[in-house]
């Protein structure tokens, strides 16, 4: 066709993919990303603490608060709006 057989386009493929992942480390580096996923991680530890103390807290309101009863149909008859 263009006078390129497999083996000399496998080698191009072969070649273009040794630079790319050569070249990864770089461009992570250059773009900042590693950093990125560095402060994303630090976040996610951030928000699993304050996602314990608030499972904490809400534990502690349930134990805390008095049970509601469920209204009855005296009750409900005498509530307004129901």
């Amino acid at each position: 066709m263009f006078g390129i057989g497999i083996v000399e386009l496998s080698i191009v493929f072969g070649v273009l993919l040794l630079i790319f992942l050569l070249l990864r480390e770089f461009n992570c580096w250059y773009f900042k990303i590693n950093e990125h996923i560095q402060d994303q991680w630090k976040q996610l530890v951030v928000l699993r603490k304050i996602l314990a103390i608030l499972e904490k807290q809400e534990a502690r309101a349930s134990q805390e608060a008095p049970t509601v009863a469920e209204p009855t149909e005296e009750t409900a008859k005498a509530e307004p709006g129901r």
